[in-house]
């Protein structure tokens, strides 16, 4: 599946992103820093697998839920 722009260019390089992600549990956009590992489709969903620092954990985005998505330098301080 294809991804946007800012997240094909963070998998090609290997790149952090900071995000705002809204999800099903809080609704709420919070601010992510996340290192992307793949793109997966589940039926018609996209989703961004990636290591989150925010959460210590890898975790599955929905693409269309991810907002203010901005490559930065490797450092997620």
């Amino acid at each position: 599946p294809a991804a946007p722009p800012p997240i094909a260019t963070a998998l090609a390089a290997g790149q952090l992103l900071r995000v705002r992600y809204s999800s099903r549990a809080q609704p709420e956009p919070t601010e992510r820093i996340i290192r992307p590992i793949e793109i997966v489709r589940q039926r018609e969903t996209l989703f961004l697998r990636a290591y989150c620092y925010f959460r210590q954990d890898l975790r599955a985005f929905v693409i269309d839920k991810l907002h203010d998505v901005e490559l930065i330098e490797d450092s997620p301080a």
